[in-house]
């Protein structure tokens, strides 16, 4: 306990990407939230309402960018869909921190959290892009928290270019990830990243997504669905796609076939009904449920069609540079790594489609069913060790 904590159990504070336009990135929050409150019923547990000035900056700038005008109104739906669901879902902390000033939130947090939960997301991601973090970050916590319990949930560092990584990173990343009490790891990109700071194979365990634990509620979406134009007398396939050539061959492939092409997460010119500004994140998800098909270039995608028993097939449009795709590790772990192409900088091909509709018709459901299982297994050991650690 803190010493100026009056509250007799522990409180908890969780550290991740909540502000984000991104449905998987909202929905683990609301899991990550929902274990730890049915796990500690007894105690407080919030979701801490932090934001680096960039972060803060991007957000702005994607709601209202006037540059693109004539997308603001599905930009400000989308945003409000979002964050209305993220309010209902959660507890946020009262107070909102908008700062890269690490040492002054953290003297902020240490006096009023027992316990700091960093993840899931890719919160230890070290690169440098358009949207990438200061480094070092309040996410990686560190000796300033001291009074503090400190436990890493399915944390990610995907697409991490160790061989980037300047010396005094190394350093930090050491002093910073030493001071952890537990750190559960969502990928090998991440364990690689975690190997390079020695610490204690007790101390560490690979942890599945917190959506694969949490059964979500289930939504009637049929009559919001037939009027935004969903014929339910088609099949249906969802697509979660960036690459316009792509989207386009998916299309012309599947509507031949007489499905009805839905869009999701991305605004696609290449589908028959674009969702993808109309849902909020649990919408999200509970679509992915009524459809027959999904192509997906997304982590959460891929999790919710296994979730679902849908067939898929993972198009990831991203590029890796001496690591390995969070979406491609998580298919190894439950033995379908046939479900997945990297597409970056790269077009579809006639006989690939093809192979990618052959691939979906086989989809070994028994396979899926056990790795879920075990995904959920997973996830009760870690909440075992969590456990032990906040009450040691």
């Amino acid at each position: 306990m803190t010493g100026v904590q009056t509250c007799a159990l522990p409180i908890f504070g969780i550290l991740t990407f909540h502000r984000v336009l991104n449905e998987g990135a909202l929905l683990q929050t609301i899991c990550l939230f929902r274990l730890l409150k049915d796990a500690f019923p007894e105690c407080c547990v919030e979701v801490i309402d932090y934001m680096t000035f960039k972060n803060f900056l991007s957000l702005t700038k994607t709601r209202f960018n006037i540059f693109k005008f004539s997308e603001l109104p599905a930009r400000n739906r989308k945003y409000k869909h979002f964050f209305r669901c993220l309010e209902n879902n959660i507890t946020l902390s009262k107070e909102r921190y908008i700062t890269n000033d690490c040492c002054k939130i953290a003297r902020k947090l240490t006096k009023k959290y027992d316990v700091l939960v960093t993840g899931s997301d890719e919160i230890w991601k070290i690169y440098d892009g358009k949207d990438s973090l200061p480094f070092p970050n309040i996410f990686w916590l560190g000796k300033d928290l001291e009074y503090s319990k400190k436990i890493a949930y399915a944390v990610s560092a995907n697409r991490t270019n160790l061989s980037m990584l300047q010396i005094d990173q190394i350093a930090q990343i050491k002093d910073c990830l030493n001071e952890y009490d537990l750190i559960g790891y969502r990928d090998e990109a991440t364990k690689s990243l975690v190997d390079i700071s020695n610490i204690r194979e007790d101390k560490l365990f690979k942890t599945p997504d917190p959506t694969f634990a949490v059964d979500l509620p289930y939504l009637n979406l049929k009559d919001k669905l037939l009027k935004y134009g969903i014929d339910f007398s088609k099949p249906l396939i969802g697509i979660m796609l960036q690459d316009e050539e792509i989207s386009r061959k998916v299309y012309s492939f599947y509507e031949k076939s007489g499905y009805l092409i839905v869009g999701l997460s991305f605004r696609n010119r290449y589908v028959d009904v674009d969702l993808s500004d109309k849902l909020n994140p649990l919408e999200w998800a509970g679509v992915i449920n009524l459809l027959s098909r999904c192509i997906t270039g997304r982590f959460h995608g891929v999790i919710f069609c296994m979730k679902n028993l849908i067939p898929f097939y993972c198009l990831d449009e991203c590029y890796y540079e001496n690591s390995r795709s969070k979406i491609l590790d998580l298919l190894k772990d439950v033995g379908l790594q046939g479900f997945y192409m990297n597409m970056y900088k790269k077009g579809l091909s006639d006989n690939e489609i093809i192979s990618i509709e052959e691939a979906m018709k086989s989809l070994d459901v028994e396979k899926v069913s056990y790795g879920l299982h075990s995904m959920r297994n997973k996830s009760k050991i870690f909440m075992k060790k969590i456990r032990k650690v906040v009450f040691s």
